[in-house]
């Protein structure tokens, strides 16, 4: 069985201190979903800089990683 992820994040139209993160892991080829998870912050300080677009985001899917990790 192999494993795949994935992960997306989103920001509100309205606030851009408020996002939320997705991490889904699926089976291949059958595509089963073997774990999912997300999460919601509304306190998000590092604003938007085109090309430092990770520094916004990380802390998010630090999270993420952390939880799959257990």
């Amino acid at each position: 069985m192999k494993l795949i992820g994935a992960v997306d994040i989103s920001y509100s139209k309205d606030d851009d201190r408020k996002g939320i993160a997705y991490l889904l892991v699926c089976e291949y080829p059958s595509f089963k979903i073997v774990y999912e998870d997300s999460i919601q912050k509304s306190d998000i300080d590092f604003p938007y800089i085109p090309g430092f677009l990770a520094f916004k985001e990380i802390p998010l899917y630090d999270i993420l990683f952390q939880r799959l990790k257990t």
